[in-house]
């Protein structure tokens, strides 16, 4: 009795899978054709998806799922390192299940096409990451991965450029802190030729000022007592003899007076002006100095430097 059971039991299992295939295969293939119309909307990403569901659904594939696969992946590897991968596995899957004679002649040269681009996008991929390699510069990795972005060496290139963008920073920061400084010394170099200009600039006003007034008050004094000589009726010779000589005084201390007021005042003058000059000059300087001045300072995470090398070391 136990025996016949078993008997009925196994044919019920087999029924059981063959329907359990059967609907999977069904729902495989509804997924394929989902798929089909996604790619023929265009929407190359949920081709992909659709058909990787089928083939999850299935637990297998076919060529002709490939062939609409690659076709989509075509149309994506080249922005994303991770179709990249999906198209290089597609690809040589392809190759390895396909009978050449059975499949369609013209859809099966496409395929080719398509993977002798690829293999060449891989080439190119692979010759510009070994230069970027070489420079070991963040502009360069960077550079490599603006033109590829979809660069099989992504994630070797990641982890070195963060390494070399926080060093970059750190030179960046460093070539700063020193124009900076350049700048501050010229600038504080002006404000002391301004500030020397300045003293010397008040030293000939006030002895321009001294001599102005103490010649010119001794003109005056000379000229009143050289008038008062005038003034008398009849002067004796030693008093005429006194005239003259406060009439030649009155000259002499106004040419004095005249020159220190022409020469002192102009030149006293003329160093305010290059003082004001020095001063402006500085602060120019100053202004252009701030455009320097260090307002980050860039932290690298230990970890990451020695993840970054590390990774500089496998490249």
């Amino acid at each position: 009795m136990k025996l016949l059971q078993k008997l009925m039991f196994v044919p019920a299992l087999l029924l059981l899978a063959t329907i359990s295939a059967k609907c999977q295969n069904e729902e495989a293939n509804q997924q394929y054709l989902a798929a089909e119309q996604q790619f023929s909307n265009n929407d190359f990403i949920k081709t992909v998806a659709l058909i990787e569901a089928a083939e999850t659904t299935s637990a297998s594939t076919s060529s002709k799922w490939l062939y609409l696969k690659i076709k989509a992946l075509n149309e994506l590897y080249l922005s994303s390192a991770a179709n990249g991968q999906k198209m290089k596995s597609a690809l040589e899957k392809f190759q390895t299940i396909t009978d050449q004679a059975t499949f369609p002649e013209e859809k099966y040269q496409e395929i080719q096409s398509i993977g002798e681009a690829f293999k060449q996008y891989m080439t190119n991929d692979r010759n510009s990451f070994l230069v970027a390699k070489s420079k070991m510069a963040y502009d360069a990795i960077r550079g490599h991965m603006t033109k590829f972005p979809g660069t099989f060496y992504k994630q070797q290139l990641d982890s070195v450029s963060t390494v070399l963008q926080s060093r970059d920073m750190i030179e960046q920061r460093k070539a700063n802190e020193i124009k900076f400084n350049e700048l501050t010394k010229q600038a504080s170099a002006l404000r002391g030729k301004a500030a020397g200009k300045s003293v010397s600039g008040t030293v000939w006003l006030l002895v321009s000022l001294g001599g102005l007034g103490y010649c010119g008050l001794e003109a005056y004094n000379n000229y009143s007592k050289m008038s008062d000589i005038d003034e008398i009726t009849s002067p004796t010779d030693e008093q005429l003899e006194m005239r003259d000589k406060y009439f030649t005084k009155s000259i002499i201390y106004g040419s004095a007076a005249l020159l220190s007021g022409c020469i002192g005042l102009p030149v006293a003058f003329g160093k305010y002006k290059k003082a004001k000059n020095f001063r402006k000059e500085a602060n120019n300087l100053t202004q252009k100095a701030e455009g320097y001045k260090v307002t980050f300072s860039p932290y690298v995470n230990p970890s990451v430097m020695a993840l970054g090398f590390t990774a500089k070391i496998k490249l």
